[in-house]
């Protein structure tokens, strides 16, 4: 994997019938990082020559471009089919907006709370 860039062969894969969820794991972690780095604006994350095998086997996939980056690792994206598949049109929430989240009905309950013990107190 030396040349300047490799995308999928000519015979472009379908990336539709790519089942992501049984993909063995090395491919799996590579795409999930790949996708995790694409919403954050990096469309490109270095993988490690070490990992030819799993790439080679992404690529004939028709998920992921490979460039040659150093002799030590290899600069890798995802293809815009597979862009297209795991990213567009799915709803993301980050780790952060979902404890946020929690939060705040936390402290929406602790006001209703709140508010029905001063009821009550005016009450009786």
């Amino acid at each position: 994997m030396r040349n300047h860039n490799r995308s999928a062969d000519s015979a472009k894969p379908d990336v539709s019938k790519v089942d992501f969820e049984a993909l063995p794991a090395k491919q799996s972690l590579i795409v999930d990082i790949l996708t995790a780095r694409h919403r954050l604006g990096e469309p490109f994350w270095p993988i490690e020559v070490t990992l030819d095998k799993t790439l080679d086997a992404l690529l004939r996939l028709g998920v992921v471009e490979v460039w040659t980056y150093t002799s030590e690792h290899h600069r890798v994206m995802l293809t815009d089919a597979a862009k297209k598949r795991l990213i567009d049109g799915v709803k993301y929430t980050s780790p952060l907006e979902r404890e946020l989240a929690e939060a705040r009905a936390d402290v929406a309950a602790l006001k209703r709370s709140l508010k029905l013990l001063r009821h009550t107190d005016t009450a009786g």
